[in-house]
């Protein structure tokens, strides 16, 4: 997962939710409302992706697509939410892109075809 974080990303440290805010080399820094940490070296067996779920896609922006409970869109990014696996289906304009399961691949993604979080 490490190689997949990106500045505004959300994961889980030691059980509470931090947005990633700065990703070094050797070091990562997480904040949240209260405070913010420093983790060096990179040892992340304490960090978790958060599962993606209804409640984060509204969060993060996505909203409902037709009045449909299981297909949301954000931009032109439009995605189909399998509750029993807890996985995405996206599609982007003609394509497919494979299941994604957490939050910062989401947001990656996201990124990545819309230029913004």
């Amino acid at each position: 997962m490490t190689h997949e974080l990106m500045i505004g990303n959300w994961v889980t440290y030691k059980g509470e939710i931090f947005y990633v805010s700065k990703v070094g080399e050797s070091e990562l820094e997480i904040s949240n409302n209260d405070f913010w940490l420093v983790i060096y070296p990179y040892e992340f067996k304490d960090l978790s992706p958060i599962p993606i779920t209804p409640e984060w896609l509204e969060k993060l922006g996505f909203e409902k697509f037709l009045g449909l409970d299981t297909i949301y869109k954000c931009g032109d990014v439009r995605v189909s939410y399998y509750f029993s696996k807890s996985v995405l289906k996206v599609s982007y304009k003609y394509s497919t892109i494979p299941d994604i399961a957490y939050i910062h691949q989401i947001q990656n993604l996201i990124t990545i075809l819309n230029g913004k979080r």
